[in-house]
Formats: C-alpha cells, sequence, structure tokens
C-alpha cells in the first residue's frame, strides 16, 4: 500500500512538471504568434501611410493601424509577464534557481499528437498502472485477512512452556506445562467481531469498485474530448489556418489598390487572432488531456488551455 501511495506522489509530480512545461511553451507560442500579427500590422500600417500620403484614404485609417499595432504592444507585455511566471513555476518543480532560462527547443506548434487508441486499450492501461485502484484493490485484501483472523478467534489456543529453575549449588530443576485456552465467550463477541470485519471487507470491495468504475470514467472522458481535440486540429490545419492566412494577404492586396476599406482589414485580422489563437489553445488541451491520461488521475481534467498553471 505504501508502493502504492508513493507511486501516486511520482506520478502526480510529474503531472505539474509537465503541465508547467506545457504552459511555458504555450505562452512562449503565443509570443511567436504577437510577432507574426505585429508584423502583418506594421504592413497594414505602411499601406494606409503611403495611401494617406497620395490622400486616397483618411487619417483614420493610419491612425487605427497604428492603435492595433499599440495594442499588441500591451498584449506582449503580460505576455512576457506570463512567460516569466511560468518559468519560475517550473523551475521551482526543477528545484532551481526560479530565474535560470530553460529553453523549449520544440515549439508548441510542431506537435503532432499521434493516433488515438481504442478507449478499451486506454482502460485497460490506466487500470494496470493506476495507483488509486492498486490502493484500494489492496486495502480490500487487508480487510479479507481480517476476516480470516477474525474466525480463526473461535479455535482454542494451545500454549506450551519449558522453564530451567537454578537453584544455587543444588542440581537446577526443569518444569514444563501445558495450557489450553478455551474461546467460551466467542459466540457472543466473537461472532460480532466477525460480523464487523466482514462489514468492513464488504465496504472496502465496494471501494475498490466504486474507484475502478470513476477510473473508468475519466479514461473514456478523456478519450472522447481527446478524439474531439484532434479532430478540431485537423480542421486547423487543413482548413481554417490556409484559408485564414489567405484571406488576411489577399484583403491587405485588396487595400492597397483601393478595393475594399479598412474595416474589411480590421475584421480579417481581428479573425486571424482568433484563429491561430485557438489553434494554440487546441494544442495546449491536446496535450493536457494525453498528460491527464499518463497520470491517470481521479480528477476530471478541464480541456480549457486558459486553466494551465
Amino acid at each position: 500500500m505504501s508502493e502504492a501511495a508513493l507511486q501516486r506522489v511520482r506520478l502526480t509530480l510529474l503531472g505539474e512538471v509537465e503541465r508547467a512545461y506545457l504552459f511555458l511553451r504555450l505562452v512562449r507560442g503565443q509570443l511567436e504568434l504577437q510577432a507574426q500579427l505585429e508584423s502583418l500590422w506594421q504592413q497594414a500600417e505602411e499601406i494606409a501611410r503611403a495611401r494617406y500620403q497620395v490622400g486616397e484614404v483618411p487619417q483614420s485609417d493610419l491612425l487605427r493601424a497604428q492603435l492595433e499595432r499599440t495594442r499588441l504592444r500591451l498584449q506582449r507585455l503580460g505576455l512576457e509577464a506570463s512567460e516569466r511566471t511560468a518559468l519560475q513555476g517550473i523551475n521551482r518543480l526543477r528545484v532551481h534557481p526560479l530565474d535560470e532560462p530553460l529553453d523549449t527547443p520544440v515549439p508548441l506548434t510542431a506537435d503532432r499528437p499521434g493516433p488515438l487508441p481504442p478507449a478499451e486499450t486506454l482502460l485497460v492501461d490506466a487500470e494496470a498502472r493506476s495507483p488509486d485502484l492498486a490502493l484500494a484493490s489492496r486495502s480490500a485484501l487487508v480487510a479479507a485477512a481480517k476476516v480470516k483472523s477474525a474466525y480463526r478467534e473461535r479455535w482454542p489456543d494451545l500454549s506450551v512452556t519449558a522453564a530451567l529453575m537454578p537453584r544455587g549449588g543444588l542440581e537446577p530443576m526443569w518444569a514444563a506445562s501445558v495450557g489450553l485456552s478455551l474461546p467460551i465467550y466467542w459466540w457472543d463477541k466473537g461472532s460480532r467481531a466477525v460480523d464487523e470485519a466482514e462489514q468492513a471487507r464488504n465496504a472496502e470491495l465496494q471501494g475498490a469498485e466504486s474507484v475502478r468504475q470513476l477510473l473508468a470514467l475519466r479514461t473514456r472522458e478523456r478519450h472522447t474530448a481527446l478524439a474531439a481535440v484532434l479532430e478540431a486540429l485537423e480542421v486547423y490545419r487543413h482548413g481554417l489556418l490556409v484559408q485564414s492566412d489567405a484571406t488576411v494577404r489577399s484583403t491587405l492586396f485588396q487595400y492597397r489598390v483601393g478595393k475594399v476599406p479598412f474595416a474589411s482589414v480590421l475584421e480579417v485580422m481581428r479573425g486571424l487572432v482568433t484563429d491561430e489563437g485557438g489553434y494554440l489553445s487546441t494544442l495546449a488541451d491536446a496535450e493536457r488531456l494525453l498528460i491527464a491520461l499518463r497520470e491517470v488521475t481521479l480528477q476530471p481534467t478541464s480541456v480549457a488551455a486558459k486553466e494551465l498553471p
């Protein structure tokens, strides 16, 4: 039982480290996205300035482009603060100096979760590795042993003793005795002890089954959520992100030649922010669910990336 409890501590600590590292990668991915958006808004500002200088657009277009770049700089300050917080959090878990640099050589956008195994395969793996289930099962074994011990109390206790008694200068004397203890009150007190032990055993068995059911529920929940997240990632990669990027570039070109107003540029740029940010969050959701599957925790797993530590 102590080994099972120790394994739960190990898995929990490993999950905390992996989630902290994921949070750091997520924040750095958001900073990279900010850099890309700043580059696009710089292009939009340059186009608006060029057209304003020749009198093709009002000054408000240029001011709105500058306003969006200022907002991005403000958001960057918040993300940089989050990055420092994430770095300090993972260094605390690593027992390193809080501000010690830590590289994240593989960006979050490079993650490609593999195919999802069947739910039954994940369930078998979870039952084999779950320290919580092992602890509950072993508690039931202890309770069953106590029932056997309670039943043994109805049998007589036989004792045999031997002793040597020194008598100074005389020959030592030997003593031997045989004793028999009869449990004459067993049917009154002992039977109640057996009943109590059996009730405790039944409770432990039901507790173990409850843990098994909860483990199955959490595993199936994560399987269902992960299947939906992986499907969403495919939509992002092969549809939404490609279309969003193409729409932004096309709209910027059309604004350059005067075919669309600046409001269209604002709309598609904000749509790009939503799509790219959603893709990062969905990647983080997938990683968090995979971490939870490895951790085999009984706690519910939220797939909202904003709830990362």
